[in-house]
């Protein structure tokens, strides 16, 4: 088929995944789709990512670049992913995680499915697991994630409201909308599937394609990684209507506590009033667990409450933060220094 001949660019950015990053390369070396390159750039690691990416450069140097720029917090995967396409010489770009790992035939499925209707698609979006879910937080987690997919008019309603990442996705199509912007940060993905929408082109789901994403286990790194994305959230030019619903919920028990000891102690009657949505969606999710043929995994939707907090109160927390100390952005603007190993000539 013709569209095997077509070069695929595979865009790695990587901060700190050193636990996940060699299985993650890996899963991209051994794809049956074979026009591809992988251009690595390091983040700012301060783990072993870098030994990581210097090692499978070394080995696959027709394949492998790696580049290092320095980290600037608060940018996310967009300034990476930047630098990543300013080496890349594909007719096809995907965007990878580095805490994930792809099927071997991830690409070659999305690939067909990218030109299946060229006129028509622009970029593909594939089907995501949760990689070996241990603790209640990812196997609640999990559950939301396989509920969702197992729905595919649900995954097209959310791609019409340019939800989901389009992660292989034309060059062309890449450059005709503006690509990614500097100043983007932890939604980058979703701004650029609206400016695809917007511009006629079409995302389309395959669920054939398959990946698997890692995701924080335990409590302090799922607090801190939401308070992160919370503080990066309220430096968005955009922020959405559901972000501010989410916040403002989670911000409640707060008000009702200091209303409580300013005020009076009927404010109290707040905090197990608030738990209620939270149960009743736990309810609802079990049933629907149970409707769609999931039995061990439904029990999951019961961590609903202690999972909701642990997510999104250090999220709300960070959000607030952010606007009374938002991320420094100003090394954005500086020329990026770089740490290259080059492929080489053949």
């Amino acid at each position: 088929m013709k569209e095997k001949t077509r070069k695929l660019s595979i865009i790695c950015a990587a901060h700190n995944e050193g636990a996940t990053f060699e299985k993650h390369l890996q899963s991209l070396i051994d794809q049956t789709y074979k026009n591809f390159e992988i251009i690595i750039v390091n983040d700012g690691s301060t783990d072993n990512t870098g030994e990581i990416g210097k090692k499978f450069a070394a080995k696959y140097k027709d394949k492998v670049q790696y580049h290092k720029i320095k980290n600037v917090p608060g940018c996310g995967c967009v300034r990476p992913r930047l630098e990543a396409i300013k080496h890349a010489s594909g007719e096809i770009y995907s965007w990878v995680d580095a805490d994930a790992y792809y099927e071997k035939d991830y690409f070659e499925i999305c690939i067909k499915k990218l030109y299946s209707d060229p006129k028509k698609i622009g970029s593909v979006v594939p089907r995501m697991f949760f990689w070996d879910p241990k603790t209640f937080i990812s196997k609640y987690k999990s559950l939301l994630i396989e509920l969702r997919y197992r729905d595919p008019e649900q995954i097209d309603r959310e791609i019409k409201n340019a939800i989901h990442s389009p992660w292989v996705i034309r060059k062309e199509v890449y450059e005709a909308v503006g690509g990614f912007h500097i100043t983007w940060a932890y939604i980058e993905d979703v701004y650029l599937a609206r400016n695809i929408m917007d511009s006629g082109y079409g995302i389309v789901y395959e669920p054939k394609a398959k990946w698997y994403h890692k995701l924080e286990e335990y409590p302090f790194d799922v607090m801190k990684k939401n308070f992160d994305i919370g503080r990066m959230y309220s430096t968005e030019f955009n922020v959405r209507d559901k972000t501010w619903i989410k916040v403002s919920y989670f911000t409640l028990p707060f008000l009702a506590i200091v209303a409580g000891i300013i005020l009076s102690p009927w404010f109290f009657l707040v905090l197990p009033l608030h738990v209620v949505p939270l149960i009743v969606k736990s309810v609802k999710l079990f049933i629907m667990a149970t409707n769609m043929g999931i039995k061990k995994e439904r029990w999951s939707a019961f961590y609903s409450v202690p999972a909701s907090y642990l997510v999104n109160i250090p999220n709300m927390l960070g959000f607030f933060y952010g606007f009374i100390r938002p991320y420094d952005k100003s090394e954005i603007k500086k020329p990026i220094s770089r740490e290259i190993v080059k492929k080489k000539s053949q």
